[in-house]
């Protein structure tokens, strides 16, 4: 299986996939070049490339995994359409639900504390 990360430059995090998946090639690509390649991936790490449905359209992709936060460069759409499944996994330096919340309370109560009584 071949998985492209659509930005060059993230050798560290593509060695360390490729030493989890040791029988699938993790290679990467500028996002000026995902035309040139989606003929060949078959599972795209989007990062901050655009992913249309043109693209899309008559590759053999079978899965759009995000690494990190955000699909808001994914048409979704147009994956579903097209039978692609799209999937986000949390990198380690972005936020959970739980601590999104523990956050928000940490802040309420500093409000709380710093406003005249």
């Amino acid at each position: 299986m071949k998985i492209y990360f659509c930005l060059e430059g993230l050798r560290i995090i593509r060695e360390m996939l490729q030493g989890e998946l040791p029988h699938d090639e993790v290679l990467e690509c500028a996002p000026a070049r995902l035309a040139e390649v989606m003929g060949a991936a078959d599972v795209l790490i989007p990062t901050l490339a655009p992913i249309t449905e043109t693209l899309l359209a008559g590759s053999k992709v079978k899965l759009v995994q995000q690494f990190g936060a955000g699909l808001d460069t994914v048409d979704i759409a147009a994956a579903t359409r097209l039978g692609i499944p799209v999937a986000n996994v949390p990198a380690a330096g972005t936020l959970s639900g739980k601590r999104v919340a523990r956050r928000a309370a940490r802040g309420r109560l500093r409000g709380a504390r710093a406003a005249p009584q």
